[in-house]
C-alpha cells in the first residue's frame, strides 16, 4: 500500500481540468482528484483514469477569476461565489514562492476554517500536497491552489468557549453528549447548527492538544472509526462519520510541512470540526474496548473499494489502510471492511 503516484495519476488532473469545486447545487464536493491520488496510493493506478472518466460528466465548469484578492484577503473568506478568485491567489502565490512556504504561511491563517465543506478543503489539499511531495510538475502544483482555495471559499470556524483539559481525542470523544440538533443532510449546515449552540461551546473543550501531531490524530481517527462502526450498524448515514476519519487524517499529512506551534493550532481546529461532526450526527455512544482482531485480506479490500466505484469507499478505505499502517489498531481494518460492503 501507499505505493508512489504515476502518469496516470497526471493524466487523471489533466481530464479534471476545468472542473469546478462542488456540483449538483453545491451538494456534492468534487471528490475526483482526491479519489484519484486514494487510488494511485492503494497500488491501483490501473484504474484511476477509467474512474475519472466516468466521474467528470456529472462535475460542473470552473468559475471563473472575477475580482483578484489583494491585501485585504478576509472578506473573500468563506464566500464560495470567490472560489476562482481563491484559485487564481493561489495560483500566483505558489508562482511566487516555494510551496513549501505557501503552505506555512496559509495553513496558519486557514486552520481555523479547518470544517470548510466539511473537511473537504483540508481533504483535498492534503492529497494534493501528498502528490506534489511525490513528484513536482505544474499540474501538481496547481491541485494545491485548488485545495487551498477551496479550503479558503468555504472556510467554517467552528468556536467552543471551554478550556482544554487532559482528556484524550477518543476519550473526549466518546464523552461527548450526541443529539445536539437535529441533523440536516447538508453537513456543513449541520456543523454551523451544531457550533451555535452553548452546549457544544462548553462540550467540546474536553481534549487536550499536548500530545504530539502523529498521536493527536491517530487518537482521533481511533475514536472515529469506533463511532462509525457503532452508528453506522445501528442505522446512521456513514458519510459524516468517514470525514471524521479522513478529514483529521488530511490534517496528519500537511502537520509535517508547518511548524510545530502552527501544527498544534491546526489540531485544536481539528478536533473541534470533528467533536461537531460528532455531535451533530451521533445517535449512538461508543466505548472503545480491545479490537477483536481476524484475518483481512489486504488486496481483497482494495479490490472490493474500486468495485464500488464510490468516491467515499475508495477515500476512506485508503485512509484507514493508512491508519492501520500507522497505529497497528484492527478497528480501521473492520471499518474498511464494513464500509466497502455498505456503499457497494
Amino acid at each position: 500500500m501507499n505505493g508512489r503516484l504515476t502518469e496516470e495519476f497526471d493524466e487523471a488532473l489533466e481530464l479534471l481540468q476545468g472542473t469546478g469545486p462542488e456540483f449538483h447545487d453545491s451538494k456534492y464536493s468534487n471528490h475526483g482528484p482526491m479519489a484519484a491520488e486514494a487510488l494511485g496510493r492503494l497500488g491501483r493506478a490501473d484504474a484511476i483514469v477509467p474512474w475519472v472518466r466516468g466521474y467528470r460528466g456529472q462535475l460542473d465548469v470552473h468559475p471563473r477569476a472575477f475580482r483578484a484578492i489583494e491585501g485585504d484577503y478576509r472578506e473573500a473568506l468563506g464566500d464560495l461565489s470567490r472560489f476562482g478568485d481563491w484559485v487564481a491567489f493561489f495560483d500566483r502565490e505558489l508562482a511566487a514562492d516555494s510551496w513549501r512556504a505557501v503552505l506555512e504561511r496559509w495553513i496558519q491563517i486557514l486552520a481555523p476554517g479547518v470544517a470548510a465543506a466539511a473537511t473537504h478543503g483540508v481533504i483535498r489539499t492534503a492529497h494534493a500536497v501528498r502528490a506534489l511531495a511525490d513528484r513536482e510538475d505544474a499540474l501538481r502544483i496547481h491541485e494545491v491552489a485548488e485545495g487551498l482555495g477551496y479550503w479558503a471559499a468555504r472556510y467554517q470556524p467552528i468556536v467552543a468557549h471551554a478550556q482544554t483539559t487532559v482528556a484524550t481525542p477518543s476519550v473526549a470523544l466518546a464523552a461527548l453528549p450526541i443529539g445536539v440538533v437535529r441533523p440536516e443532510r447538508n453537513i456543513m449546515e449541520t456543523l454551523a447548527r451544531v457550533g451555535g449552540t452553548e452546549q457544544f461551546r462548553l462540550s467540546a473543550g474536553l481534549v487536550s492538544t499536548e500530545l504530539d501531531a502523529d498521536a493527536f490524530i491517530d487518537d482521533i481517527t481511533v475514536g472515529f472509526a469506533h463511532a462509525y462502526l457503532t452508528n453506522v450498524r445501528a442505522g446512521a448515514s456513514p458519510i459524516p462519520f468517514i470525514h471524521g476519519v479522513t478529514g483529521p487524517r488530511a490534517v496528519r499529512i500537511l502537520v509535517s510541512y508547518v511548524p510545530t506551534d502552527v501544527g498544534r493550532e491546526l489540531m485544536r481546529w481539528t478536533w473541534l470540526a470533528a467533536a461537531a461532526i460528532y455531535e451533530g450526527y451521533a445517535e449512538q455512544s461508543f466505548a472503545i474496548g480491545s479490537d477483536a482482531e481476524r484475518a483481512v485480506d489486504f488486496d481483497d479490500l482494495i479490490e472490493q473499494a474500486v468495485s464500488t466505484n464510490d468516491e467515499h469507499a475508495i477515500k476512506f478505505t485508503e485512509a484507514c489502510l493508512d491508519q492501520y499502517a500507522q497505529t497497528k489498531r484492527f478497528v480501521f481494518l473492520e471499518a474498511a471492511s464494513d464500509v466497502v460492503v455498505r456503499l457497494a
